[in-house]
């Protein structure tokens, strides 16, 4: 995406639909981002923006079992981790995929 400076108000809105598999119930999300609150920084957009964009990244690794390298992941959720503290959904989020890694590490080795 590419912002022409000419906008000002919600630039996008993120969608996430999920279901929860030990219960089948469909989960949705939604969140609005500001057109100010875009940067060309990934690492500078509002640590919800990049949690959306990550879980999206890692249901694709593991909806279609792709070669998505999971370090990037990890990198974002250990940088947004500490500043959404109080979100223990995003804490478990973070340790499952840090043992993620451990799993699919002893399988290539």
């Amino acid at each position: 995406m590419e912002l022409t400076g000419q906008g000002e108000g919600r630039a996008l809105t993120v969608n996430l639909r999920w279901e929860d598999p030990s219960t089948g119930q469909i989960n949705e999300l939604s969140q609005d981002f500001e057109s100010g609150a875009i940067s060309d920084d990934f690492s500078s957009m509002p640590p919800r923006f990049q949690q959306a964009a990550t879980v999206a990244a890692l249901a694709e690794l593991l909806r279609k079992n792709t070669s998505y390298p999971l370090r990037p992941s990890i990198e974002i959720l250990k940088r947004i981790t500490p500043e959404l503290s109080n979100d223990q959904e995003l804490q478990e989020l973070f340790d499952l995929v840090l043992r993620l890694e451990i799993v699919l590490s002893r399988e290539d080795g």
